[in-house]
C-alpha cells in the first residue's frame, strides 16, 4: 500500500530531463528561424546548440532505458554531434571573414 503523503507521478524524472533537453533544442530552433527571417542570417552557433540539444536527448533516453541502445540512436547522436561540429566550424569561418573583410 502506498504512502498517502507522498506525491505519486505516472513517469520517472528522467523523462523531465529528456523533455528538458528536447525544449531547450526547440527553443534554439525558435530563435534561429526568427533571427534568420529578420537578419537573414544563420547563426551557426545556434544551429549547433540545436544538434548538441537533441544528441544530448537521444543520449538520456538511451541511458535511462527509453529508448533501445540500438543502431539507430546511436547513429542518431553520432549523426547530430557531427552537423554540430561542423555548424560551429562553419560559424567560425563566416565570423574570421566578416571581420578580415571589416579590416
Amino acid at each position: 500500500m502506498a504512502n498517502r503523503n507522498t506525491m505519486e507521478v505516472p513517469f520517472d524524472t528522467g523523462v523531465l530531463w529528456i523533455a528538458l533537453w528536447f525544449s531547450i533544442a526547440s527553443v534554439l530552433a525558435i530563435s534561429l528561424i526568427w533571427r534568420y527571417r529578420t537578419s537573414g542570417r544563420i547563426n551557426y552557433q545556434f544551429l549547433s546548440g540545436v544538434f548538441v540539444c537533441s544528441a544530448g536527448g537521444v543520449e538520456l533516453g538511451i541511458a535511462q532505458r527509453r529508448l533501445s541502445d540500438s543502431f539507430v540512436p546511436n547513429a542518431l547522436v553520432i549523426f547530430c554531434i557531427a552537423v554540430a561540429v561542423l555548424s560551429f566550424a562553419r560559424g567560425v569561418i563566416v565570423q574570421r571573414k566578416r571581420a578580415m573583410q571589416s579590416e
